[in-house]
């Protein structure tokens, strides 16, 4: 309780001192301003937000067919090597499949063997058979010109009535046997040599797809043999197994994509910051900035990184819009674990030489009316606004990366500073650009060293209030 109530009463203490040394200043006649300069100093300006911590890489290493886990090789945090046997699947039914596909194979290879040979056969025999045809066709042709005459004797002599009609029909019969046989010789060498070509072309054929069927068998065989080899699974790189997925006889099932067994990385000594960044920061966000950030299990303790990537790809939840930053971190002494929420200050500007003043001037409006304010401030004429150039040559000036120079003139925009004379307020245009909390760049209007009001409090016939005394000896105190 005696906290509660000892900084108000600090509080009230140096306002009544401050309202004591104030009374004095009302002897005088004088009404009381408090002014602030225009000054040339260092300002930086950050980016608040949150992320997770993760590996810049990890590789998930899955299993392309289906089984029973057998063996595990690796556990959480076991280093690997590339090549090494992390796992292994139960293999007799791959073995099975292998066992199948070698007799398929081998069946494949004999029927070729067998199709080959039967066309050797048959280039070696069919040119047989068609010179028996000829020769077959030959002796038909001799006995039909024997046949034909004496056919063409016996019916001259028949017709002259010298030869009987018993003997000229058996001449006739004889002489058509020797026709036919010879027609059925000539039918018989033509289907040879059409056999010639067209049983060759077909045995030919039949090898052919003999051949297909051993290249299909080969690759069940070669398909057999890769599952075969897929029940051993071995780690795809050199690195630090990050999860273990799975355990002894559990099952594997890989139907469209390869189910995960172990999640590997190569390393935790660079690590990447996924830093969410609202819509509204996101603007300022640049490649190649710095960046600080903490972590609750390592305290006060701060870590740095620089930003990397600036995702154009947003996402919306509950409709709030954020962008992805990547921020590598280096984490030598690997105190940083992956999924660690950090606490980010993205550093968007610094600036080692600006024109600078105080909010609190910067938000002083004077005490006078809305149509005194207008008249004050009819005729005023803006200063020019910096170009390009003029910003680039400011940025080297302060300090600053010429990447982010451009944001001043983005950001730009027109105050007010004021000042009085002889009784009289007069206001002075400026163009101001981004700033912290407590300060503000000048763009232009001012030069270093010019000095306006903070704060300004009339003097009444009583001199000055506690409470304004409070509000001048406290400023960013807006709520009094």
């Amino acid at each position: 309780m005696m906290r509660k109530w000892l900084i108000p009463a600090v509080l009230l203490i140096a306002a009544v001192a401050w309202f004591m040394r104030t009374s004095w200043i009302s002897a005088e006649s004088r009404d009381l301003i408090v002014y602030s300069d225009v000054l040339r100093g260092p300002l930086r300006m950050t980016v608040q937000t949150t992320g997770p911590l993760r590996p810049v890489r990890t590789v998930p290493v899955g299993s392309e067919v289906s089984g029973t886990v057998a063996w595990l090789g690796a556990d959480f945090n076991d280093q690997v090597k590339e090549g090494q046997e992390i796992a292994r699947l139960k293999p007799e039914l791959f073995e099975s499949r292998v066992a199948q596909a070698t007799a398929s194979h081998e069946h494949a290879q004999a029927a070729l063997r067998k199709a080959e040979l039967v066309v050797e056969d048959l280039v070696r025999m069919l040119p047989v058979q068609t010179s028996l045809a000829e020769a077959t066709l030959a002796e038909a042709q001799s006995a039909l010109e024997v046949a034909e005459y004496n056919w063409n004797r016996v019916n001259d002599l028949y017709g002259k009535g010298n030869a009987p009609e018993a003997e000229w029909r058996s001449i006739k019969a004889q002489y058509e046997t020797a026709r036919s046989a010879r027609e059925r010789a000539r039918l018989a060498l033509e289907r040879s040599r059409l056999d010639e070509k067209i049983q060759v072309e077909q045995a030919r054929q039949d090898v052919a797809l003999a051949r297909a069927n051993v290249s299909q068998a080969k690759a069940s065989l070669d398909l057999a043999r890769q599952d075969l080899e897929r029940c051993t699974i071995r780690a795809p790189m050199n690195g630090l197994v990050l999860r273990r997925l799975v355990s002894v006889g559990e099952p594997v099932v890989s139907a469209l994509t390869a189910q995960h067994l172990f999640i590997i990385t190569p390393d935790l000594t660079r690590m990447q910051l996924h830093a969410n960044v609202s819509e509204t920061d996101i603007a300022l966000v640049r490649e190649g900035q710095r960046a600080e950030f903490t972590v609750d299990a390592c305290g006060e303790r701060k870590f740095s990184g620089v930003v990397t990537l600036v995702k154009n790809d947003p996402t919306t939840m509950q409709g709030v819009v954020t962008f992805q930053v990547l921020i590598d971190v280096e984490n030598r002494d690997e105190v940083l674990k992956p999924e660690m929420t950090a606490n980010v200050s993205i550093e968007v500007i610094k600036r080692d030489n600006a024109l600078k003043i105080d909010n609190t001037t910067l938000r002083f409006q004077p005490p006078v009316s809305k149509d005194e304010l207008a008249r004050l401030t009819r005729e005023l004429k803006w200063p020019d606004l910096p170009g390009r150039d003029e910003q680039i040559a400011a940025a080297e000036r302060d300090g600053e990366d010429s990447a982010t120079s451009g944001l001043r003139g983005i950001w730009a925009s027109q105050r007010w500073l004021w000042t009085r004379e002889n009784g009289e307020w007069k206001p002075v245009p400026v163009w101001i650009g981004l700033g912290d909390s407590n300060e503000t760049e000048i763009l232009s209007g001012v030069e270093a060293g010019r000095r306006f009001i903070q704060a300004y409090v009339p003097r009444s016939g009583l001199g000055y209030s506690v409470k304004q005394a409070i509000q001048l000896a406290n400023p960013g105190n807006r709520s009094i």
